[in-house]
């Protein structure tokens, strides 16, 4: 597909469910790519709803799509070996490249493998400083509490409010295929064994130097992988290391937390948040985004399963009165009027952004 002379590559995405379903409604955010196909996994409530201008349904089938699309992409999601089996197949037999995220990797049949590549980190070569520098752009920090608490939905939410308003962005996607919505990705270094003082110096000197790179940039916005503490003995999160290396390594203008949807949810809770944000990050916390998500441990405890909430369930904790701003990105309650107050913000503080 062609737009304006420049080649458009058509990607297929599988599964389509509730943990990504941003691609039906941030086409406008791709970057030189348009999606020639979203597959959803048998019975799913997708099936039939629309993703694009044209009216193009999700389908559970992928053999109308596939032979025209450039690329597979390979999700997480509740599907059998078998499944994946059969549409690695597919994309074999018509030479199509086949990409997958790290949680979709670890469900790929071993002999499926060799035929599959993951998203990669990109490798980052920084010298260590001998002291911080400062860093004199507004930062935005996206944490949340553990996995699949909706982070990126914010993400693309503040890129396209700030950029339509002509702010030029400098992005870091908490996600590895950031990329595809024109996102810079962390570095590799930030998940690479090294001491943690070594780790936040060399982040301070990679965003110091992208932004002498990019002098034009009016404000930095940092999607942080993982938790911000472990849950237990077994899902630890990382100990909250990105978050920690972040926080070091910048100063944070304003942290947005992506929080499990709990309905015992109280303002003591978000207070106590804020309060721990504020201790261990050096960053108060007064936006918060209720995802639609809530987990809930496995009988093992080694794992977590996730439950979806629908809108109508959420509504009722934006009826609470509590001082922070909450808001939901996954089904847009309250999103326009929370990164508008950001913006407030940070042009109460900054002289120029």
């Amino acid at each position: 597909m062609t737009l304006g002379g420049m080649i458009l590559k058509k990607i297929l995405i599988f599964p389509i469910n509730e943990e990504n379903n941003f691609w039906r409604s941030s086409s406008d955010l791709l970057n030189n790519v348009v999606i020639g196909g979203l597959v959803a996994e048998k019975n799913s409530p997708y099936i039939g709803k629309t993703y694009n201008a044209d009216n193009d349904v999700i389908k559970d089938e992928w053999k109308s799509d596939i032979k025209q699309c450039d690329e597979i992409i390979l999700f997480p999601g509740n599907i059998s070996d078998e499944r994946y089996r059969e549409i690695i197949e597919a994309g074999k037999s018509y030479g199509k490249p086949i990409i997958a995220t790290d949680e979709a990797w670890i469900n790929i049949p071993l002999e499926c493998r060799a035929y599959v590549t993951k998203f990669e980190m990109p490798h980052i070569e920084c010298e260590i400083p001998s002291e911080l520098h400062d860093i004199d752009v507004p930062v935005i920090t996206v944490m949340s509490l553990g996995e699949h608490a909706g982070k990126f939905e914010i993400q693309l939410e503040l890129k396209r409010y700030f950029e339509s308003k002509g702010y030029n962005l400098l992005q870091f996607s908490s996600k590895e295929f950031g990329e595809i919505f024109n996102m810079n990705l962390l570095p590799d270094f930030m998940k690479q064994e090294m001491s943690m003082p070594t780790k936040i110096k060399l982040f301070n000197e990679y965003i110091y130097r992208m932004t002498r790179e990019h002098p034009e940039t009016d404000l930095i916005v940092i999607g942080i992988p993982g938790g911000i503490y472990p849950h237990n003995k077994i899902i630890d999160n990382s100990y909250g290391e990105l978050a920690m290396v972040v926080s070091k390594a910048v100063q944070i203008d304003i942290n947005i937390m992506s929080i499990y949807c709990v309905q015992e949810l109280v303002e003591k809770d978000l207070e106590e948040l804020s309060d721990y944000t504020h201790k261990v990050f050096n960053c108060q916390t007064e936006f918060f985004n209720i995802s639609n998500t809530f987990g809930e441990y496995e009988y093992d405890g080694i794992g977590m399963q996730y439950h979806y909430y629908e809108k109508k369930i959420l509504q009722s904790f934006f009826e609470k009165s509590v001082k922070a701003m909450l808001f939901n990105a996954y089904y847009s309650i309250n999103v326009k009027e929370a990164i508008e107050k950001m913006e407030q913000e940070l042009l109460a503080n900054y002289e120029v952004i």
